[in-house]
């Protein structure tokens, strides 16, 4: 059986849009937005069409059931990852000899090597 790895959806959107926004003759269309996957409908006489019309856009595409990276970082979810990692950090920290995990400096990293790695100092400028 073959399977794929769908990409992780940074953005999703969904609205109505103005034909204009400096006449008082306008249309609307709605827009739905995905990740990369831009979606119009048709352009309504009311808002309240296109609002209507931007509803059936998300239920067809099932917009309210489709999570971005965003979202998963929030909530419960969000917080249980960012306690793994403070977790993973911390053990990092401490391999690499710095006991003072609540030292100031330390804030500065996102993450550490098992090992320090020399600089070279051979630049020729």
């Amino acid at each position: 059986m073959i399977s794929t790895k769908r990409k992780k959806i940074s953005l999703k959107k969904s609205q109505v849009v103005p034909s204009n926004y400096h006449l008082e003759e306008k249309q609307y269309a709605p827009l739905v937005i995905i990740g990369d996957n831009i979606t119009w409908g048709a352009w309504c006489d009311t808002k309240e069409e296109a609002e209507l019309r931007l509803s059936c856009l998300e239920i067809g595409f099932d917009y309210h059931n489709i999570s971005t990276v965003e979202e998963e970082n929030t909530g419960k979810e969000g917080a249980r990852r960012q306690s793994e990692r403070v977790r993973i950090m911390n053990e990092l920290y401490i391999k690499d000899g710095r006991d003072d995990i609540n030292h100031p400096m330390h804030a500065l990293f996102t993450g550490l090597v098992s090992k320090n790695e020399p600089i070279s100092n051979n630049n020729s400028e």
